[in-house]
């Protein structure tokens, strides 16, 4: 068992390698922890590359397999930072039962003409700000929210002050999805509840459109880094210690806003190691149009060049072979 667990990282990293699309989500299902954490920032840089969130859905593994496991586990971290660098989120299921229903109703909910509306990463959910805000403009048909916490409930309030009750899509306890279908435009507050003063809990909440077909007016966000403020050439994440200009560019942005109403703000938050951001922009009738993502500040250029998926997993195992 321990042979395979020596190169896990870098099995990510070769995944990661293979004929993504821009933003293509990445799921990774498994029952082991990685125990080469040095090989980290080659996965961040791959998922840099082509700006995908890692999902991992993590299984405790059978009783029979002798195997004992901790969401407290530094190597269950490992991936957790991995995840929180991509946009991405960890799930933890105790169970093997669940894991086909929380698969579906996830990617049902976050893959279809959907965008990041606001994102945090919590050590502590009891330190959450008492009430954050989503800005909903005129392009969003429904808000999903992900979260994971343990026994924690949702509180929705709208624009008008009024409670809002959120749709439960998925709950087991530990993992939650639930939505909204319908907001009105403005400003929505939300808040979690929990009776556990030191448990950590992060959430992602995206906006999307119902799942039918029409006219395709989301505002995506794109972005990068520039080194000179007039140009919108560089890297797709800062690097440490060099100056940049973020650059941002909205899609289907519409073209009649008159100049003087194009007033975009960038918002960013530092968590820990990562920096959650929030673009605010307007729409046709003045409503703020939110968008977020993470950047991450790394110490150097992504440097992996793999060209074969086989010839790399070769590579490694005569590695371990010759190690041993």
């Amino acid at each position: 068992m321990e042979q395979p667990l020596k190169s896990s990282t870098n099995l990510w990293s070769a995944a990661l390698s293979q004929y993504l699309t821009y933003k293509s989500p990445v799921y990774v299902i498994t029952d082991a922890l990685p125990n080469d954490g040095t090989q980290v920032d080659d996965v961040y840089h791959l998922i840099n590359d082509w700006r995908s969130p890692v999902y991992f859905l993590y299984l405790e593994p059978l009783p029979e397999s002798g195997c004992t496991t901790s969401i407290e586990d530094p190597a269950y971290r490992l991936m957790d930072t991995v995840a929180q660098r991509s946009t991405g989120q960890t799930f933890y299921f105790s169970g093997h039962e669940k894991i086909q229903s929380f698969l579906t109703t996830h990617m049902l909910n976050t893959l279809y003409r959907t965008q990041m509306l606001l994102s945090n990463d919590l050590p502590i959910c009891t330190e959450q700000l008492t009430y954050k805000s989503v800005s909903v403009d005129a392009s969003i048909q429904m808000l999903v929210i992900v979260a994971t916490g343990r026994n924690i409930s949702l509180l929705l309030t709208t624009p008008d002050g009024d409670f809002a009750t959120a749709t439960v899509q998925y709950s087991d306890g530990l993992n939650h999805i639930w939505v909204y279908n319908g907001p009105h435009i403005g400003n929505w507050m939300f808040s979690f509840r929990t009776t556990a003063a030191t448990q950590s809990c992060n959430y992602k909440v995206y906006q999307s459109v119902y799942h039918s077909p029409g006219y395709d007016n989301q505002m995506d966000l794109f972005w990068s880094t520039s080194l000179n403020i007039d140009s919108d050439v560089g890297l797709p994440q800062p690097l440490y210690g060099l100056q940049h200009a973020i650059v941002m560019h909205l899609t289907n942005y519409p073209v009649a806003v008159p100049p003087e109403r194009v007033q975009a703000s960038l918002t960013i938050s530092t968590i820990r190691n990562g920096k959650p951001t929030q673009f605010f922009a307007q729409d046709l009738q003045g409503f703020a149009v939110q968008r977020a993502g993470v950047m991450y500040c790394a110490e150097s250029e992504s440097f992996m060049q793999i060209t074969s998926l086989e010839d790399y997993i070769l590579d490694k195992l005569v590695e371990l072979l010759c190690s041993d």
